[in-house]
Parts: structure tokens; C-alpha cells; sequence
């Protein structure tokens, strides 16, 4: 099973114990290995789950705190126009998260919606949601890429 099976896997149990609670999945894989963050909002609080997977090394998890009102704006954010065009239907059986962002809305273990967002040539505000999503839960330079992308400067 893949890095990305297993995770998105992991991500649906943590979302099956979760009633009606919204979530946002952000994953990606850098040089810094393969990273998922689960954010969850509860009656009183966001928290997020952060997943790292380094091949040869076992998977690290870490639960923390996760602003509310950061939860709000981001979930707010790709269900706006701007993130429309990188919505994808049906199964995906390859989402290139070295290449791509992949952002999937829940409400318990409903999905909402999923997003396929190229690293490279994506609009600026769009790469400003994504890293506040992120909100320094990554380690030091992700979410990035293994190279910089030819067609930008």
C-alpha cells in the first residue's frame, strides 16, 4: 500500500470518529518527506493532526492546537471560486502529491470536496491559502518541492 493509501486511510478513520465535525486534509511530499495535516474543528476548538512519512523511517503523528478562526477562513477559502477550477470528482487513483497539493473537505465521513493543486504555475493567492493551512506545522521549507519549477523564475 502507498504512502498516500495508508494516509488518506488514516485520515478517513480519524474522520469516522468525528460525528458531523468539518475537517480539512492537506497533503503533499516534498524533500522533507510525505506530510499530511488533518485540521478538525470541534464545538470549542480546532485541532490538527500532523502526519510526516520519511522512507526508512517510521511515521511521526503530533496533535496540536489549531486556530478557530484560521479553521474558518481556510475552509471559507477553497470553497471559493478561486479554488473551483482544481476541484476534482471521483476517484483518484494518482494525485502526484510531489507535484500537487491535495486538499479534501469532510464533514464526519462525508467528503465534501477535493482539490488537485499544482505546485508549480499556481495563482498567488491560491499558494497563500495553502500555506496558512499549513501554518508552520511543517518542517523548516515545506510544503515545497524536490526541484524548482521550470517555468517559474
Amino acid at each position: 500500500m502507498s504512502v498516500v493509501a495508508s494516509s488518506l486511510i488514516a485520515m478517513t478513520l480519524v474522520a469516522g470518529s468525528l460525528a458531523d465535525n468539518r475537517q480539512i486534509g492537506f497533503t503533499t511530499q516534498d524533500s522533507n518527506g510525505f506530510h499530511l495535516i488533518t485540521a478538525i474543528e470541534y464545538e470549542d476548538k480546532a485541532m490538527a493532526a500532523v502526519y510526516l512519512k520519511v522512507p526508512g523511517q517510521e511515521t511521526s503523528r503530533r496533535e496540536t492546537d489549531y486556530s478557530q478562526e484560521a479553521f474558518e477562513r481556510h475552509w471559507d477559502a477553497v470553497q471559493s471560486a478561486t479554488f473551483k477550477r482544481y476541484q476534482r470528482e471521483g476517484g483518484l487513483k494518482d494525485l502526484g502529491v510531489s507535484v500537487n497539493y491535495v486538499i479534501v473537505l469532510r464533514r464526519g465521513k462525508t467528503e465534501i470536496a477535493t482539490y488537485l493543486i499544482p505546485k508549480c504555475g499556481v495563482e498567488p493567492e491560491v499558494k497563500v491559502v495553502i500555506d496558512n493551512i499549513a501554518m508552520n506545522l511543517l518542517p523548516e521549507g515545506s510544503p515545497g518541492l524536490f526541484k524548482p519549477c521550470e517555468a517559474e523564475g
